[in-house]
């Protein structure tokens, strides 16, 4: 299997969330970033990990306009490497990542990189360019 990932709109349910091809943050804001895991290898369909499984979530610093999961490996230089924790009870595909203020205040355009870790199996996934960062007015 193959890991994919969704970006999804911020939302309080299930119901209020859409799949959408980038977000847009604006520098020194609070942002939840919402991530859908999925099978790339069967059409897309939501991949549910184990319940004892990590997902380490890395926003690359610095944009690249192209390249492979190979040497993204390689990037030293990100604004946030973390976990994500669970975003909603009843979908354990869907996750969140919760950026501070000061976390964006520093970001570029970014590429996301997730880690799924299910014992000693690990799956990795790119979305290039997923993130849109401007700056904030004023």
């Amino acid at each position: 299997m193959r890991l994919g990932i969704n970006l999804l709109t911020s939302g309080t349910s299930l119901n209020t969330i859409k799949k959408v091809p980038t977000v847009t943050i604006y520098q020194g804001e609070t942002f939840d970033l919402f991530i859908q895991l999925m099978d790339a290898d069967q059409d897309g369909l939501r991949y549910v990990p184990d319940p004892a499984a990590t997902v380490f979530v890395e926003i690359a610093r610095l944009p690249e306009a192209s390249g492979t999961l190979s040497n993204v490996r390689q990037i030293n230089d990100y604004s946030v490497r973390r976990n994500a924790v669970a975003a909603f009870a009843g979908d354990s595909s869907v996750w969140k990542l919760s950026l501070t203020a000061t976390e964006t205040s520093k970001m570029m355009s970014s590429n996301i990189r997730v880690t799924v870790t299910e014992g000693s199996l690990k799956k990795i996934a790119l979305l290039p360019q997923a993130i849109k960062i401007y700056r904030s007015e004023g």
